[in-house]
């Protein structure tokens, strides 16, 4: 089992130069209720991968588990489970000891712009000092979680 330490920020300015970074679509289907995040995500790049992720806990640090899938098995996934859907693009930014995933998000929340932030340890996630552009932590508001987004999609 894996578990994440994440942290999730509104943006206040978009860098600049935010368009030479390597950057993939990303497609994200939610299948199972509230509790649970049990997703399926294609990202698209070069070539296309598919996984199916588990998600569980609450807070800063869960329980994550995301094998790779055939495209053949997230197709029927899609077309027979999916509940609502979550799509976007993610500039992958580098900064020191960290990456930053830009996520400017598409449809009806088309105006939403993010960044996640990944740790290694509960110190590295305590210690991290936010790059200026970064406007508010969201990392424990339920309302900035893509699924709570898929699903206020829907209605």
């Amino acid at each position: 089992m894996f578990k994440e330490i994440e942290r999730k920020y509104l943006i206040k300015n978009i860098p600049k130069d935010y368009k030479n970074f390597p950057s993939v679509e990303i497609e994200q289907y939610y299948l199972a209720p509230k509790n649970i995040t049990l997703r399926l995500r294609k990202i698209s790049s070069e070539k296309d991968k598919y996984y199916l992720t588990f998600k569980y806990g609450k807070g800063i640090v869960r329980t994550e588990i995301e094998p790779q899938i055939s495209k053949y098995l997230y197709i029927f996934l899609v077309k027979y489970f999916a509940i609502s859907v979550i799509r976007k693009t993610r500039y992958i930014i580098p900064m020191s000891n960290y990456t930053i995933e830009l996520d400017i998000y598409k449809g009806k929340v088309n105006r939403l712009i993010t960044a996640e932030v990944e740790f290694k340890s509960l110190e590295n996630y305590e210690t991290f000092t936010p790059p200026k552009w970064f406007r508010k932590d969201v990392s424990l508001d339920p309302k900035y979680k893509n699924k709570m987004l898929a699903e206020k999609l829907k209605k």
